[in-house]
């Protein structure tokens, strides 16, 4: 990821590459990788949320030890918190604290995961309602923390890259296939797209960071365009097929 780094422009929320010129995770790309489309409802952010004690314990049941200057609580918290086996839910409403606890787990873990391990308290204003979680844009927000966080690396504001991160990775391997693991069954083509990198790997040596400099430096556009698969298969699917994550809510055992 630090070749990466080395070339992005917060200016333009893109790479550089000498031979091929600018390129960067589209919001297609990024629904397609993931399973999460583009569009919806703006998440209602409250930056408030992190100073009402009495919402915490409405939304969730619990009052989380939330950090009062930042207004946010270490995922793991979540994950220790709800699979207690007395935390089974009984209640409808105890049934939606359980579903918002693992939300909220599911989100510091994924699209909104920082540099400290914590979630911020102000997402819990978007689980009120849970029936309408999966009208929100949760695909742009995820591709937006990843920008902010790719730009804030590239100026040293951080050594540690944010949000969703894995997603570059896969797109590295959607663009730039000779560094993409070689796998020793092909799968067949999914949604969402990163599942079909899953399975056993054939073996292959480390690249150094001064091996994918170079490589970046001279990489030609016919190398970058041609995994067929992928753009065959993104052009054919359709939207409906996307919200995988977060088209139901689910409360795991």
């Amino acid at each position: 990821m630090t070749a990466l780094v080395e070339r992005w422009w917060d200016t333009t929320n893109s790479f550089y590459f000498s031979a091929t010129g600018d390129l960067t995770m589209t919001p297609f790309d990024f629904a397609v990788l993931t399973g999460l489309d583009m569009g919806g409802w703006p998440i209602p952010y409250d930056e408030d949320m992190g100073q009402w004690e009495a919402t915490w314990i409405y939304l969730l049941g619990v009052r989380p030890p939330v950090d009062r200057a930042s207004g946010r609580v270490r995922y793991t918290w979540f994950s220790s918190h709800f699979r207690r086996v007395e935390m089974e839910p009984g209640t409808p409403e105890e049934a939606a604290q359980y579903a918002r606890g693992f939300l909220m787990f599911l989100f510091g873990t994924t699209l909104f995961a920082d540099r400290g391990n914590t979630v911020g308290l102000y997402l819990l204003s978007a689980l009120v309602d849970l029936s309408q979680v999966r009208r929100y844009d949760w695909g742009g927000a995820g591709l937006a923390t990843l920008y902010c966080y790719m730009s804030a690396t590239s100026r040293g504001r951080g050594d540690l890259l944010g949000g969703y991160w894995r997603a570059w990775e896969l797109w590295v391997y959607v663009y730039f296939p000779t560094l993409a693991p070689e796998l020793v069954v092909e799968r067949p083509l999914v949604t969402p797209y990163s599942l079909v990198f899953e399975g056993q790997h054939r073996p292959r040596p480390r690249e150094s960071l001064l091996y994918l400099r170079q490589y970046f430096d001279t990489v030609r556009s016919t190398e970058v365009f041609q995994n067929s698969r992928f753009f065959l298969f993104s052009s054919l699917i359709c939207p409906v097929h996307f919200r995988f994550l977060l088209g139901l809510c689910v409360c795991y055992p």
